[in-house]
Parts: C-alpha cells; sequence; structure tokens
C-alpha cells in the first residue's frame, strides 16, 4: 500500500458444503483491486491461532514471567511499606493528639 501501513478488512465465503469462512483481507485490494494490491486474503481462525500461539510463546516464556512476578512483588512491597509508614504516622497524630487532649 502507498501509505505504508496495511490496513484488513473482513469479509466471509461459503465452501462448496455450504460452510461459512471468515477472512482478513486488503481492504486496499478489496476497494481497488488487486492491480493496486497484490494482498492475499488469510482465514481468521488461522490467523488468529498463528497470532495467539505466537504471543502466548513469546510471553509466557518462565524467563520473561519469573522477571515480571519479581517486579510486581518488589512494588507490592514498597507499597506495603508505604503503607505501614502512614498507618505509623497517623498513629502518632493520634497519640499527639490524645495527649493534647488530656492537658486540656
Amino acid at each position: 500500500m502507498a501509505s505504508g501501513t496495511a490496513r484488513r478488512s473482513r469479509r466471509t465465503g461459503t465452501s462448496k458444503t455450504g460452510l461459512v469462512h471468515r477472512y482478513y483481507s486488503c481492504s486496499t485490494c478489496n476497494r481497488k483491486g488487486k492491480t493496486v494490491c497484490k494482498g492475499r486474503s488469510i482465514r481468521m481462525d488461522k490467523l488468529d491461532t498463528l497470532v495467539t500461539t505466537h504471543l502466548t510463546e513469546r510471553l509466557f516464556q518462565p524467563e520473561r514471567l519469573a522477571e515480571i512476578l519479581s517486579s510486581l512483588s518488589s512494588r507490592r512491597a514498597e507499597k506495603a511499606d508505604a503503607v505501614n509508614a502512614r498507618i505509623t504516622a497517623l498513629q502518632r497524630e493520634v497519640t499527639d493528639a490524645d495527649d493534647k487532649l488530656k492537658r486540656l
């Protein structure tokens, strides 16, 4: 495509057995014809499976998961420390306020 971005549209087709298949296809090819874009159509279920499988294999690597979980654990511990510090500060304020009330 001239713009450098691949736009995909959806279309359907029916097999000889009457089964309806859904396809991803180039929208420029659909609008302007194959002389403008030689884009191919691919069945949705096939492309969806390929993309999902690839992402799963890349995203769910044990090393990557360990890194993500470690990062989450560290952030959670930092937040817990901040909350505990805030609770301690508030308890100190309560104690100071109680002391002031007793002196009244």
